[in-house]
């Protein structure tokens, strides 16, 4: 039971140290870890919630099927060429 609390209360892993660097180097480091740390923590969310999963299950298929539809059904308007550019 113990080992479980503390894998519980250690921090999570981030890509980069939050040690200031110069320049744009510094910039993109301290995206990057917020990105990962952004990741890190909506993995927890969606292990934690098993319904927010199959919302995000849910409407991700809803999206694909959305594209699918306007890929398949669009049709691109037919102007009439003129023979002298207008």
């Amino acid at each position: 039971m113990c080992c479980i609390s503390a894998a519980r209360q250690r921090n999570a892993p981030v890509l980069f140290s939050d040690q200031e660097s110069p320049g744009v180097y510094g910039k993109v480091r301290k995206a990057a870890s917020s990105i990962d740390r952004f990741s890190i923590r909506l993995g927890i969310f969606l292990r934690r919630y098993p319904m927010a999963r199959v919302f995000v299950i849910l409407y991700i298929a809803l999206l694909h099927l959305w594209v699918m539809v306007v890929l398949l059904t669009y049709t691109p308007e037919m102007h009439p060429s003129h023979p002298d550019g207008r």
